[in-house]
């Protein structure tokens, strides 16, 4: 459901936004020009859908973003993990302002969750081939997932995520991937690839790898 507000203490009557039932997950962001974009996981369409506002709360038909080949389940140690998207729209005014981006993890060819984004240059109609984030060998049996994701004032990307590639028992590490979007590139190019410890969030150790090349 949706509601919006012109003044601090009113808000409309809340508006449905998907169009089929058996949903969850929201994620909501405002793009430049005041669109507002809703991001969800259909479970009966086990897909990524969006709808959009481009007129202050009136909402049109859904758009698929993804197909997904997992929605929900329990990864190695018994940890309850979903295919929640993360979503935001670049407002730095740089050379991808108003590019949306939607992250969210999938199951991979080994059974296991990596982590995709895919972006959209025309305010979520189409949207680009899913690109991998993490860059940790393919096949290796490891899962990524639950991302979070932001872009500054300087439009830069950066995407947060659970890892266990440091020990595939437990959940051992918070990852981060950070990329600064420029002319001279289509879409992400390298950036610096972070592992923080989860009791030490702050005191990050940093290494140089490939993130989000597209």
């Amino acid at each position: 459901m949706l509601t919006y507000s012109e003044t601090p203490t009113q808000y409309s009557v809340p508006v449905r936004v998907s169009d089929v039932s058996s949903v969850q997950w929201p994620t909501v962001t405002v793009g430049p020009d005041g669109t507002v974009y809703v991001a969800w996981v259909s479970f009966s369409g086990s897909r990524i859908a969006l709808d959009r506002s481009f007129n202050g709360g009136q909402l049109g038909t859904d758009v698929a973003v993804s197909p997904l080949g997992f929605t929900s389940g329990t990864v190695n140690g018994g940890i309850m993990t979903f295919a929640f998207p993360a979503m935001e729209a670049d407002i730095s005014g740089g050379v991808f302002n108003g590019m949306l981006y939607v992250v969210y993890a999938n199951r991979a060819a080994d059974g296991n969750l990596d982590l995709y984004v895919r972006k959209s240059s025309d305010q979520g109609s189409t949207w680009t081939s899913p690109l991998r984030i993490n860059d940790d060998e393919i096949g290796n049996h490891i899962d990524q997932f639950h991302p979070m994701l932001s872009i500054d004032e300087k439009g830069i990307l950066t995407v947060c995520w659970f890892d266990r590639r440091l020990d595939r028992a437990t959940t051992n590490g918070i990852y981060t991937s950070r990329t600064h979007l420029t002319a001279a590139t289509v879409g992400l190019p390298t950036g610096e690839f972070r592992k923080c410890h989860p009791r030490l969030q702050a005191h990050c150790k940093v290494k140089s790898a490939p993130s989000m090349q597209h």
